[in-house]
């Protein structure tokens, strides 16, 4: 099973979802070898949303959100995705070199989320933070 960190990145109500190939997934990615839940998530906030984390609390304050499974949208691996949680001062203007697109949005399921994103909304809107 493939072992993903994502982030969950909040703005009054609104989440950070990104697009990649056609489906609309968290930010964030797969470790690499010796690298802990935390510097990945460095590493690919860096790479797929520059700017995004100095409008996060420094990333070893993040919460855990929960580990959720299903299958990836484009090999149909099994995965795990390992979220946090991060309220953002604001919603800044993304530029990424990594994903074809990037949105804020308190609507997120009109958009075409993977098995796993959609899991992780309910979770978000049982727990009231989007949508609101």
């Amino acid at each position: 099973m493939t072992r993903v960190l994502g982030l969950a990145a909040i703005h009054n109500g609104h989440l950070l979802i990104c697009r990649k190939i056609d489906t609309w997934i968290l930010p964030g990615g797969k470790t690499e070898e010796n690298e802990d839940d935390l510097a990945c998530l460095e590493r690919e906030l860096d790479e797929e949303m520059p700017g995004l984390r100095s409008t996060l609390p420094p990333l070893n304050r993040l919460q855990l959100l929960g580990s959720f499974r299903g299958t990836t949208p484009h090999s149909g691996k099994q995965a795990e995705v390992i979220v946090y949680l991060g309220e953002t001062t604001s919603m800044p203007v993304l530029t990424s070199r990594e994903i074809l697109e990037a949105v804020w949005t308190d609507s997120p399921e009109e958009f075409e989320l993977s098995e796993i994103t959609r899991k992780i909304v309910q979770h978000l809107r049982q727990l009231s933070l989007i949508g609101h």
